[in-house]
């Protein structure tokens, strides 16, 4: 994308030396060169002191990986330079299209068939992915095959994103259809339809409402909440500022239709699903669940921290890691956010710059709007600026700017808002009221030159990636084990080599190389490479934790340490993190602190008890002393009671599986089979009345749960207490109807 705006831009400045046409004016321009300057600004190396005045945070943070890079070595605002230098790319593109628009569009021919041509691509693509939705589940664009959760609608593979195009798009349709409307006499309702039918305007007015209806149900129909209630708002915008200029009659009427016809539309398919999708938004004690708000409530800590210069443009992804509250599973690559996003990545600068851009652009367009009197510019001056604020509203709860493809219809709206602002359309005179300028042959050639420097560094960039990905793409699917062929792990480094010769900026080849070298037990070329992954991306956790691990094996100990000890802070919700940390603090000694963070590691994730009981019995610990690293949860207490179990202290063990049954009617979060794993433990060793009573217990904490029932009446009938078990084997089949077993226990009971 980014290479093909830039050669478009560059054979637009080139055509404008070689013909001394106009270059006209574009708002904003000033304020995006800046912001462009400043995303640069943050990938350049600066000394020490610099940064640590302008971003402590991310001095820390370069500060604590200088063993990798040496001490006084330059460093960056940002905390991953590569992901910033790839995101100015993006804004850059951003920005030359937006300025090859504004020039391209002053041409009046050129913006009206560009509104046709923007309104026949949003109708076929609402049309296909309508379909979509009815004929494919899994399959975007009826060929690419997407992942299992994704809710893929048309081409993207989440309709958060569909729906953000679209509503950008229905603005600019609807625009076009009041603008076609047919001026009707007063006569009959009859003879005005015979009159829209009769008129080539009418037809074109119908296909372009039929156009605007499709593209608005299809955002409902993508299910997307901020979708709808950015089109809803934006639809009462249109008609706001549509009532304030009051270019002709009978607006509002036929404003009336359009919601009218939008309700029927997607009365069609049904509002039931959509109606579910909000309710989706409440849990069950009526409270708003969302993990947005997790997301918006830890990027506000980063914004705490990287107030000034943000942690860098395209960085949400590595810095938001430190921070994250919720569990390892959830990966968030994004703030769910644009405004959060861009407070966190950009800091005040960053915002400031934005906010004086747009500013720019709605300042040089309100002022030439309130003057035009073309009823068609007005319209679809409406439209755009309309499109741009449903986004604008949308990434209150999205991300759709940090979509290329959405970030570049943005833009283009903004530039078609400037456009049909500033065109004229129907005097003569000059093509557009913005101001012109033609260049002299020598600042047209640098300016040419300047464009296509860019070209070419985007290119050589682009082209590095894909090589280096192409590369390691052989590989990546291919998990490194310590049983591999020394020849297959020379493969692995030799081809991760390759990727990083091709893109020497991207850590994780660096990182693929490191593990084959140590398992070849290369321990010198390991080591530097591992130096270097974490010197490019000094925010990655796992690149010190494979790091720590390989010192310590090299009997390093107290660097090992050091390392470990930063892979938990930049991956604190990472359970394997805090466990080689925490082992490593009980071998040398340390081992208050040590049982404590293996605790940490078992409150991440119960499943790794037993990985922490193996550990802890390795270093002499013994059984009851183990009991300081299980936390009060069920699911690592029943871990623990099985290993008590399994040492033959059965005595003990019955204490912790009543613990954990405690512990679930307290309220904390366990499994179903956690029930029944304290039910075997009892019914096993041949304690019934024990296993009755968590069984019975057990029925108030799952209630739905027709098993308890059965083997309760099952317990029950075994103790000769027939009128018991009758009325357990009873109360399941309330639960289940259909259950034959639970028929024939009873048939046989009554006999």
């Amino acid at each position: 994308m980014e290479s093909a705006v830039f050669a478009a831009l560059f054979l637009f400045f080139f055509h404008a030396v070689k013909t001394q046409s106009p270059v006209y004016q574009v708002p904003g321009l000033v304020w995006l060169g800046l912001l462009l300057f400043f995303i640069l600004l943050q990938a350049v190396p600066m000394p020490p002191a610099l940064v640590g005045l302008i971003s402590p945070a991310s001095f820390e943070i370069q500060q604590q990986a200088a063993f990798a890079r040496g001490d006084g070595a330059w460093m960056t605002l940002s905390v991953h330079p590569r992901a910033t230098v790839q995101a100015f790319f993006r804004y850059a593109a951003y920005a030359a299209f937006y300025v090859l628009a504004v020039q391209l569009l002053t041409r009046k021919a050129l913006l009206k068939k560009t509104v046709f041509v923007v309104t026949v691509f949003g109708a076929l693509l609402a049309f296909s992915s309508i379909l979509q939705l009815y004929l494919t589940e899994d399959m975007a664009l009826w060929v690419r095959h997407v992942p299992v959760n994704s809710m893929i609608v048309g081409p993207y593979v989440c309709h958060n994103h569909y729906a953000g195009l679209m509503e950008m798009i229905f603005p600019v349709v609807l625009a076009l259809f009041f603008f076609y409307r047919p001026r009707l006499g007063n006569g009959s309702v009859v003879k005005d339809l015979l009159e829209i039918f009769g008129r080539q305007k009418g037809n074109i007015h119908i296909l372009i409402g039929a156009a605007a209806l499709l593209i608005a149900s299809s955002i409902f129909l993508s299910l997307s909440r901020g979708g709808i209630i950015s089109t809803c708002l934006a639809f009462f915008l249109f008609a706001y500022l549509l009532s304030k200029r009051r270019i002709s009659r009978g607006g509002t009427p036929l404003t009336v239709l359009v919601v009218i016809l939008v309700c029927l539309s997607v009365s069609w398919f049904g509002w039931d699903m959509i109606f579910e999708r909000f309710a989706e938004l409440q849990n069950a004690q009526g409270r708003v669940d969302n993990t947005r708000l997790d997301y918006w409530r830890d990027t506000g800590e980063i914004i705490g921290d990287y107030t000034a210069a943000g942690a860098g443009f395209g960085t949400f992804a590595d810095i938001y890691r430190p921070y994250q509250s919720i569990g390892e599973n959830h990966f968030v690559d994004h703030a769910h956010n644009d405004y959060l996003e861009l407070a966190a990545e950009g800091g005040v600068i960053g915002l400031v710059l934005v906010l004086g851009f747009m500013a720019a652009v709605f300042h040089k367009i309100f002022r030439a709007y309130v003057r035009r009197r073309d009823p068609y510019a007005v319209y679809i001056c409406i439209g755009s600026v309309t499109g741009i604020i449903a986004l604008l509203f949308h990434s209150f709860s999205d991300f759709n700017l940090q979509i290329g493809a959405n970030g570049l219809w943005f833009f283009f709206l903004l530039a078609l808002a400037v456009s049909a602002a500033h065109t004229r359309l129907q005097m003569a005179g000059d093509a557009t009221l913005l101001k012109s300028k033609s260049f002299s042959a020598s600042t047209g050639r640098a300016v040419a030159a300047g464009v296509g420097g860019v070209l070419v560094l985007t290119a050589a960039f682009n082209v590095s990636a894909v090589l280096g990905s192409f590369y390691y793409g052989h590989i990546k699917e291919h998990n490194i084990r310590t049983d591999m062929p020394a020849a297959d792990l020379e493969k692995f480094a030799r081809v991760a080599g390759l990727a990083a010769m091709f893109d020497p900026f991207n850590a994780r080849y660096d990182f693929a190389r490191a593990d084959a070298a140590w398992l070849l037990d290369e321990r010198r070329r390991a080591e530097s490479a591992f130096l270097a992954a974490i010197s490019k991306n000094p925010v990655k956790s796992v690149y010190y934790k494979r790091y720590g691990l390989f010192l310590a094996q090299a009997g390093r100990r107290q660097e090992a340490l050091h390392v470990l000890e930063r892979s938990v802070a930049h991956g604190p919700v990472n359970p394997d993190n805090a466990l080689e940390y925490g082992a490593l603090l009980v071998s040398v000694g340390r081992r208050a602190e040590g049982i404590e963070m293996l605790k940490k590691a078992v409150q991440l994730d119960d499943a790794v008890m037993d990985a922490v009981l193996a550990t802890l019995s390795t270093q002499g610990i013994s059984p009851e002393q183990a009991a300081e690293a299980v936390p009060d949860q069920p699911g690592a207490v029943i871990r623990y009671a099985g290993f008590l179990a399994d040492m033959g202290k059965t005595g003990k063990a019955a204490a912790q599986y009543r613990r954990a049954l405690d512990l679930m009617e307290q309220g904390r979060s366990f499994q179903r089979g956690h029930v029944y794993n304290v039910y075997r433990f009892f019914n096993r060793h041949g304690q019934t009345r024990q296993a009755m009573d968590v069984l019975e217990r057990a029925a108030s904490l799952l209630p739905e749960d027709a098993r308890i029932r059965i083997l309760l009446g099952d317990l029950y009938r075994d103790q000769g207490i027939f009128y018991k078990a009758e009325e357990k084997y009873e109360a399941a089949l309330v639960i289940d109807p259909d259950n034959q077993g639970v028929k024939n226990r009873l048939e046989r009971l009554s006999r």
